[in-house]
């Protein structure tokens, strides 16, 4: 009794965990385990054993479109012609995790990371993701935790910025997008001033203070003021971020209240630090 192969052609949407079902029998019905079962559609062929059931199946990842498959079973080589018509999947729209964000003006690359997620809140990987902000575009893709991180390269004054964050949508999804806030700000630095003693005889009393960033780097060629006893002095500091006064009108013997300032700049703020300076 020679096996016969019986199937029904199949209609599913793209996406969906359809599969194309196949069963082996022979003429008094019962079903063939154990056989090879080959399988082609799109080009590609695949070979499928049957279960104890006789059955076999096979996954139907192709595009939307009509196609047809041809099974043939290895006992007999008969051959069978089927249909699989795939159609348009139900899109959804995504949802974009982007949220506000702050940065130091002083920060060459501003990293901005947002999330894509369908509508369960499962990430969707491999999306390709725009951010527009500053009169920029950046690019980005998804990895599989639907994370992506964008690298801001400008933004390079301060001031608050509107940022839209687009996905463009594929076969599975629609397109979204979102705006968000990004504000630039000036970095506030870090101004130490020490409280020094100088002996009365030293004329000329050199008095040093450091003006680093909130990362201690060194902060060169800043203008510095330092007012003492009526008087101010002015220094620049140098690659170490260092300035150096030389106070020269501080003969007295006494205790001396100190005010050091720097003024800022497009990307610092401005500080004022006091400082106690003894004469002995």
């Amino acid at each position: 009794m020679l096996p016969t192969l019986i199937a029904k052609d199949l209609v599913k949407r793209y996406g969906d965990k359809s599969k194309f079902l196949i069963t082996l029998i022979d003429t008094a019905g019962n079903p063939v385990a154990n056989a090879n079962i080959s399988m082609k559609i799109d080009g590609i062929s695949y070979s499928r054993p049957t279960d104890k059931n006789g059955k076999a199946s096979l996954d139907i990842n192709q595009k939307p479109g009509k196609y047809v498959l041809t099974a043939v079973d290895s006992i007999t080589g008969l051959e069978m012609s089927y249909d699989i018509t795939v159609l348009q999947p139900k899109k959804s729209t995504p949802k974009i995790v982007a949220n506000k964000k702050t940065f130091k003006i002083t920060t060459k690359t501003k990293k901005y990371a947002i999330a894509l997620k369908d509508n369960a809140g499962k990430p969707i990987g491999n999306g390709k993701v725009t951010l527009k902000v500053g009169g920029k575009t950046y690019k980005a893709t998804t990895n599989s935790k639907g994370k992506a991180t964008f690298k801001i390269t400008g933004l390079s004054k301060k001031g608050s910025y509107k940022a839209t964050v687009a996905y463009n949508g594929n076969i599975m999804y629609n397109k979204a997008t979102k705006t968000v806030k990004i504000s630039v700000i000036k970095e506030t630095p870090k101004l130490t001033a020490k409280a020094k003693t100088f002996k009365k005889s030293v004329k000329t009393k050199k008095y040093p203070v450091t003006l680093k960033t909130s990362q201690n780097r060194a902060i060169k060629n800043a203008k510095l003021s330092l007012k003492v006893n009526g008087k101010t002095y002015f220094s620049k500091t140098n690659a170490k971020g260092q300035a150096t006064f030389k106070i020269t009108k501080l003969a007295k013997k006494g205790n001396y209240g100190a005010l050091v300032k720097y003024a800022g700049s497009k990307y610092y703020n401005a500080q004022t630090v006091k400082a106690k300076i003894t004469v002995k």
